[in-house]
């Protein structure tokens, strides 16, 4: 699944979500002008809110203020969700290149092992260079370690708040729209919800498990050498390696849940666990 793609996507549905939420209102207007009946037909809004004043009189300027709430609102959304992207993407990017320049220098030893004839299978010049690109490549691991936890340390308590926040509204919703089923337009305007949540939460799950995915390539294109034929100093920087990479990295929510599509379906199941709860209670 391409990042880019999928953000594109919701950055779509996020939109066709905040279109439907500002037509939806004016349908009364377009109705009246199209068919028009006796009386006018009663107004309403999307987000209901006591405003102590006569809805139908001050229609406009309520309608007006909502409607600029939702736009502003999924602006930051967007903004958001873009910025976290771009961070995730970076981090993985960090991954990837370390773990590209540490295949070539293992495979430049097997290389030269296969040629060479001294016993550690290469020249004292040949591992000299070797040894100190090594080291780099363990400097850049280090680098793209500090900057997830950067990450990590200014996204918790917000991953935190978003995944409560998504757990209530689609136990919510999904209570809600098994009583206004008779009532199309709601039931969109709250399945477009449902779908706008569902899209960011995948978003903020999938960003985490792709830099779990691209620490443990580290892990792995090391253990898979053949480090019997590395020189005794290479083989202690592979153990550093192997130790360092052991341990994914990982985006957490609250510095308790990792952000990985494993949490993403633990979220939809507690999701449906409080429906199923609120719904007997209603019962």
């Amino acid at each position: 699944m391409n990042k880019a793609f999928l953000f594109h996507n919701i950055t779509v549905l996020l939109y066709i979500t905040l279109l439907v939420l500002i037509i939806t209102p004016l349908t009364p207007i377009f109705l009246d002008v199209i068919m028009p009946l006796n009386e006018s037909r009663p107004r309403f809004f999307v987000i209901e809110v006591e405003f102590r004043v006569n809805k139908d009189e001050y229609f406009l300027p309520i309608f007006c203020y909502i409607s600029a709430l939702a736009i502003v609102s999924i602006n930051i959304t967007v903004g958001v969700d873009t910025m976290h992207i771009a961070c995730t993407s970076h981090a993985c990017s960090l991954f990837a290149a370390v773990s590209k320049q540490m295949e070539n220098i293992i495979s430049k030893v097997d290389n030269n092992n296969d040629t060479s004839e001294n016993k550690h299978g290469m020249n004292e010049e040949l591992e000299e260079m070797i040894y100190w690109k090594y080291i780099i490549c363990l400097k850049k691991h280090q680098l793209a370690i500090k900057f997830v936890d950067i990450l990590n340390a200014s996204y918790q308590v917000y991953a935190l708040t978003f995944l409560i926040i998504v757990i209530g509204t689609m136990s919510v919703i999904g209570l809600r729209i098994l009583y206004i089923l008779d009532q199309l337009e709601t039931v969109i305007k709250f399945v477009l919800i449902l779908m706008v949540s569902l899209s960011s939460l995948l978003i903020t799950c999938y960003s985490g498990q792709r830099i779990m995915d691209e620490s443990q390539k580290i892990f792995y294109g090391a253990y898979a050498a053949e480090w019997y034929e590395f020189s005794p100093r290479l083989k202690s920087l592979l153990i550093i390696t192997l130790y360092r990479s052991s341990t994914p990295c990982e985006l957490k929510a609250g510095n308790m849940i990792s952000l990985s599509i494993a949490t993403y379906a633990m979220v939809v199941r507690m999701s449906m666990s409080y429906y199923t709860a609120l719904l007997s209670i209603q019962d």
